[in-house]
């Protein structure tokens, strides 16, 4: 008898502890959804009243910003790969003044450009080569630029 009653309570504290994780799980999701919500109307607003879209875009930078420097981050890196893996099969690597043909020829227009919509820059010389986005601010040799240094491959 005392054998089954604690298997009773035992069934009835995890449907509890169950139901409660589900009500938990459905107030997460109400919050995203109105987060979900708000940011659409955000943007919505914004679209229709001129003037709150440079608010709205002052607002959202700081939550954007790391996610595009990680983005540029990753392209320069495919960007040195692809030069470096050229060097390995021709032995020869862009000139600085033929890297905007050499993007154009092995890459979509996208990858012509850092996600602020500037071009990447590339600078070769005889032992190395260097791939470089201004960054946020634009502004060259500040701290936000992003740069790769690399050896030449051979």
């Amino acid at each position: 008898m005392t054998t089954l009653r604690l298997e009773s309570l035992e069934r009835h504290r995890r449907i509890t502890w169950d139901s409660e994780i589900c009500r938990r799980m459905e107030v997460k999701m109400a919050n995203m959804t109105k987060l979900v919500l708000m940011f659409i109307l955000g943007w919505v607003s914004a679209i229709y009243f001129p003037d709150s879209r440079q608010m709205l875009i002052n607002v959202t930078m700081p939550v954007i910003n790391p996610y595009l420097v990680w983005s540029a981050d990753a392209e320069i890196h495919e960007l040195a790969r692809s030069v470096q893996r050229q060097g390995r099969e021709r032995n020869v690597i862009p000139a600085t003044r033929e890297w905007p043909g050499w993007l154009m020829l092995n890459f979509t227009t996208d990858a012509s450009s850092d996600p602020w919509g500037r071009a990447y820059t590339y600078r070769a010389w005889p032992d190395s080569f260097m791939i470089r986005s201004y960054g946020p601010d634009g502004e060259a040799l500040s701290v936000d630029d992003l740069r790769v240094v690399t050896r030449r491959p051979y």
